[in-house]
């Protein structure tokens, strides 16, 4: 059995808590959601409140710039009720826009 998990020290001095399973490892992500040049699939957290999946796919690079076509996907608020969608292993999601060559810019953080 696991123990009440350790919180992360911030650099500032402030307690975080890693408290999603699912959260990403990467640095700032759940405050500024981007997709770095070459990926092809990214995932958005709490974009507008809700749930939100990216699928992106590189169309065009050239230097440090890059175009991509990118379709965003809704998870279904009622996900955790539907049973047998949780019994197929698959995340129930709703397209809710298609955006076709998005221009992107790699940005060094």
């Amino acid at each position: 059995s696991m123990g009440p998990r350790e919180p992360i020290r911030g650099t500032s001095g402030s307690s975080l808590t890693a408290n999603s399973p699912a959260a990403s490892p990467s640095r700032g992500i759940k405050l500024q959601p981007m997709v770095p040049v070459g990926a092809h699939q990214a995932t958005l957290t709490k974009m507008q409140f809700k749930d939100c999946w990216a699928h992106v796919t590189l169309v065009a690079r050239e230097g440090a710039t890059a175009k991509a076509n990118v379709t965003l996907y809704q998870v279904k608020a009622d996900a955790a009720l539907a049973g047998d969608a949780a019994s197929s292993g698959q995340t129930p999601l709703i397209k809710v826009a298609d955006i076709t060559e998005l221009s992107l810019r790699k940005i060094e953080l």
